[in-house]
């Protein structure tokens, strides 16, 4: 009994786990789609930023570099956005090999002791069938034996 309850506690702690990956999950793919909506939104925020900088400079070499500097920024979050996605999708793909590792592990496990269990099954079938089998045999001798002396006796 004791067995059977710390096996449903920790199928309990497991699926627990599984469905706080998922969630975890969910939660960062709306965070992703949330971050890729705000830069999206951000880099038109950043345009209408600049523009209202260049309006106020009267100075046109700095404004070809608030340009050089407006194509640095979108560039810069074009790459940070781009991370963003590279890390997200390499932390999925781990999830998804730790999941996988986890799900082969327990069928792994799981055929290991079906096997065991069959093993098992075989021979205590064998060894019945022996017995069985020595007995009879032992049975016929000795009837075979009681025939020999019967026999022996009316002889004499």
């Amino acid at each position: 009994n004791l067995h059977r309850y710390r096996i449903r506690l920790l199928n309990k702690r497991k699926e627990e786990e599984e469905e706080e990956e998922e969630e975890e999950e969910e939660e960062e793919e709306e965070e992703e789609e949330e971050e890729e909506d705000d830069d999206d939104d951000d880099d038109d925020d950043d345009d209408d930023d600049d523009d209202g900088d260049d309006d106020g400079d009267d100075d046109d070499d700095d404004d070809d570099d608030d340009d050089d500097d407006d194509s640095d920024d979108n560039d810069d979050d074009e790459w940070r956005l781009m991370t963003i996605i590279i890390i997200v999708r390499i932390r999925m793909r781990m999830r998804r090999r730790k999941r996988r590792r986890r799900k082969n592990r327990r069928r792994r496990r799981k055929n290991r002791r079906r096997r065991r269990k069959n093993r098992r099954r075989r021979k205590r079938k064998k060894k019945k069938k022996r017995r069985r089998r020595r007995r009879r045999k032992k049975k016929k001798k000795k009837k075979k034996r009681r025939r020999r002396r019967k026999n022996r006796r009316r002889r004499k």
